[in-house]
């Protein structure tokens, strides 16, 4: 998004979203990485800490944007 409006800003114009698309790209399914984050929450409000297979890159999402 910063690029978008950084691109569309140099010639004074805005920058519309024409698609989005969220693609999940993570070392285990999604469905299992849902279900060891909340058993890592639930431990971690026992006071136990238990590794997580998440990270900040599961994700990758594609924008496509024009500036108007």
């Amino acid at each position: 998004m910063k690029v978008a409006a950084s691109t569309c800003s140099k010639s004074s114009k805005r920058h519309v979203i024409a698609t989005e698309e969220t693609k999940y790209k993570g070392i285990v399914s999604e469905s299992t990485n849902r279900n060891l984050n909340k058993v890592g929450e639930l431990a971690s409000m026992a006071g136990a800490w238990i590794p997580g297979l998440g990270s900040d890159d599961d994700y990758e999402v594609t924008l496509t944007f024009s500036c108007e």
